[in-house]
């Protein structure tokens, strides 16, 4: 009864972080589908922060004890975080809203703030992840062993996935979505909007543009999934050792 638990969330995290994935450009879809499909997302992100409240309080109790646990504090910061930024997320998704909610929306001022938002959101997510790498290799171990090729496998598209989300940092609008509260918000705003012609991009959809921004914008986020998971496996290689000694 556990396990099948485990699997819904599990599925349930995944489609919320397909979808989500599928945001990061407004019109590769549609705007509609961009407006109404990210409201549901972050909604349902919020509810998540929220059912895990319970833990969230008990972990606050605690957080300045002494002895209690680094990751445990690094996990309550990346949860707080993210429900600042969901709540961020869903103000700007309403007031920069032009087609679901137009009577409050459109106020291209919050642009900047929204695109800065979803750059965080990413990284942050990607963080999550890093910090429950181990929870979901764990899982997969326990439903079954893996031979030492699917280690290989592992380890190997861990690097390509790296390699890629570096690629697609600098050949994305991550950075510009980083940059956009500190430089001059109109003219930004102008470039993310109509690109370096001054003209406005014409919404094409199609499945290998699609997959390519999931494959971008995943890649970024297992980016930094992949370093907080090492980061770990250095520290706790390196507790082993002491105790050893």
């Amino acid at each position: 009864m556990k396990s099948k638990k485990i699997i819904f969330k599990l599925i349930f995290d995944l489609c919320m972080f397909i979808t989500l994935m599928l945001l990061y450009k407004k019109n590769i879809i549609s705007l509609a589908f961009h407006e109404i499909a990210g409201l549901i997302v972050l909604g349902a992100m919020l509810i998540h922060v929220l059912i895990n409240g319970n833990w969230v309080m008990a972990v606050t109790g605690k957080l300045f004890k002494k002895g209690f646990s680094a990751k445990q504090k690094v996990n309550w910061i990346v949860d707080f975080l993210e429900l600042l930024t969901v709540i961020g997320m869903i103000i700007t998704s309403l007031l920069i809203n032009k087609r679901t909610f137009p009577a409050i929306g459109n106020h291209r001022a919050v642009n900047p703030y929204h695109f800065f938002l979803a750059a965080i959101l990413l990284v942050l997510v990607g963080i999550h992840l890093g910090l429950h790498f181990s929870f979901i290799k764990n899982f997969i171990r326990n439903a079954k062993k893996t031979p030492l090729a699917g280690k290989i496998i592992l380890v190997v598209s861990g690097i390509i996935t790296g390699v890629f989300g570096i690629y697609s940092i600098f050949t994305t609008s991550f950075l510009k979505w980083i940059k956009t509260l500190f430089v001059n918000s109109a003219n930004m705003h102008m470039k993310m909007q109509h690109g370096a012609g001054g003209r406005p991009p014409v919404p094409e959809f199609s499945f290998p543009n699609l997959l390519l921004l999931f494959a971008q914008m995943t890649c970024i986020a297992l980016l930094f999934g992949i370093i907080v998971f090492v980061i770990q496996v250095i520290i706790n290689k390196k507790k082993n050792k002491t105790q050893e000694q």
